[in-house]
């Protein structure tokens, strides 16, 4: 049994979801597919202007990111990024392992560019006529840009058998970026045609990347958060028999975790300690009952502690219906990290209710909050001195009234019980301008920026900010407040 993935489904897909599966897929194979037909001639257009482009140049920033690890675990890498100039795509991966002080050994597989050589095939009785239309080929020859022959899956085969850790071709058939290793593993023959048909139907349905782990979904509209997908993970036996899954892990935590092992290997950190930073220290998830309309209702919430080594930790509740463990600890991680990079001195925490807000009236939410509340002050999972919570998505200020409140009725004699959250309204003993400080602080890093004049003009940029265009994604709290300060004082 083989364990073959694929990382990429098209020209620009996720970075990330390769890096993921390398680090936790236990995989034997890593597939990469970038290439369409469009995509050919847009590399074909890139290469008649740069001799050394025409391949998809962000493979060579991956393996970057990967090559350490897949040296280490002995994943071979199968990718069409080649695209028509395969032997540049090469000289560009030795020049990027040599640099990282790596040795790796790299197959090229040529043959399937015949843009050369249409004019003779044409000559010697071939047809390109369209097959659709039947428009002839010396109608729209002038406008070539591309041709390509598919390159075979046995070729694959012969270029792992010399050793290769990583195969680069261009246009590979797409199911035969899996169907190589599978001749390579199990000594398939070209006569063993159900085999190499399940090999095939195997990776033409996870050539797509995620389309098939859930993204090609006909009732998209049901599916609350795409960006905990994972990508689709073979495994094959000699007789051809396959499963098709993805990660347990796949997700948020993990990306997170996988840029924590970047960052962590780069900082040259021991093993254990690496390995302990990144742990999280306690999840604690409650179950509770409130009585509304008549009936009781069941809420479940999280409060996760990645980190305890700065008391209090620090990090929002969140009240949503996608509100899951994974989502929580991930948040929890990267308050630690946050944290520990500005020098706040602060463990990261991080808290949410799976609720829908929407669904509720505001009475109901007080209650249901304060509920929240009571089942994580007994567990000193809100306190002024260990754990303080703020608002986050689906919450603010009047929550965070509720839970200081709450607080306060179970603790009496505690002097600071109005501490145990932050995001108060000021008149419950909240801080002016704290709405707002999200906002600001892009707009302070965006001046300091334009005081840097190499800086400025390293991007191409000058002046000051008065008169620059802005493009806000996202006009939530942060962004409003962002795209007001940035136009009404600095005139953006």
């Amino acid at each position: 049994m083989i364990r073959i993935a694929n990382g990429q489904g098209f020209w620009g897909d996720s970075i990330d979801a390769p890096v993921q599966l390398i680090e936790y897929g236990k995989i034997d194979y890593l597939t990469l597919d970038y290439l369409a037909e469009v995509t050919l001639s847009i590399m074909q257009r890139q290469k008649l202007k740069n001799p050394q482009a025409g391949y998809a140049r962000d493979f060579i920033s991956l393996i970057e990111r990967i090559l350490p690890s897949i040296i280490e675990k002995n994943i071979k890498v199968i990718t069409n990024a080649g695209g028509i100039n395969s032997y540049a795509c090469r000289d560009a991966l030795l020049s990027a392992a040599k640099s990282m002080g790596v040795e790796v050994k790299i197959a090229v597989i040529t043959g399937d560019d015949i843009l050369g050589n249409v004019q003779n095939f044409s000559n010697s009785g071939e047809s390109f006529d369209n097959l659709d239309n039947s428009k002839k080929f010396s109608e729209i020859k002038e406008n070539l840009y591309s041709a390509n022959a598919y390159i075979d899956s046995f070729s694959i085969s012969d270029a792992l058998n010399q050793g290769a850790q990583i195969v680069l071709a261009g246009r590979v058939s797409d199911p035969g970026l899996a169907v190589g290793p599978c001749i390579y593993e199990f000594g398939w023959k070209k006569e063993q045609y159900e085999k190499l048909a399940a090999a095939t139907v195997a990776g033409h349905i996870v050539e797509c990347g995620a389309q098939c782990s859930g993204g090609n979904h006909s009732r998209w509209w049901e599916i609350e958060d795409f960006t905990d997908i994972g990508y689709p993970i073979v495994s094959i036996d000699e007789t051809g028999f396959f499963s098709v899954t993805k990660m347990k892990d796949s997700g948020f935590l993990a990306s997170v975790n996988a840029m924590y092992d970047r960052a962590a290997a780069i900082m040259n950190l021991p093993g254990g300690l690496a390995h302990q930073i990144k742990t999280v220290n306690s999840t604690y998830k409650v179950s509770f009952g409130v009585r509304l309309r008549d009936q009781m209702f069941t809420f479940t919430g999280f409060r996760s502690v990645h980190s305890e080594h700065l008391e209090p930790v620090k990090g929002g509740i969140r009240f949503a219906p996608n509100v899951n463990q994974e989502e929580v600890e991930a948040l929890a991680a990267l308050m630690s990290y946050k944290c520990a990079l500005v020098d706040v001195p602060f463990g990261g925490s991080k808290g949410g209710l799976i609720i829908d807000p929407k669904n509720w009236q505001k009475n109901e939410i007080e209650q249901i909050t304060r509920k929240f509340t009571q089942e994580l002050a007994k567990r000193d999972l809100i306190h002024p001195s260990q754990n303080v919570p703020a608002p986050d998505m689906g919450t603010g200020e009047s929550e965070m009234a509720w839970i200081a409140d709450e607080y306060r009725k179970l603790y009496p004699t505690e002097l600071n019980a109005l501490a145990c959250v932050t995001g108060k309204p000021v008149s419950k003993g909240g801080i002016h301008g704290r709405t707002e400080a999200t906002g600001r602080g892009i707009q302070y890093a965006i001046r300091e920026f334009f005081r840097h004049s190499d800086d400025v003009k390293s991007t191409g940029l000058s002046g000051t900010i008065e008169g620059k265009t802005i493009s806000i994604q996202g006009l939530g709290n942060v962004g409003y407040h962002a795209a007001a300060f940035l136009s009404q004082e600095d005139g953006a």
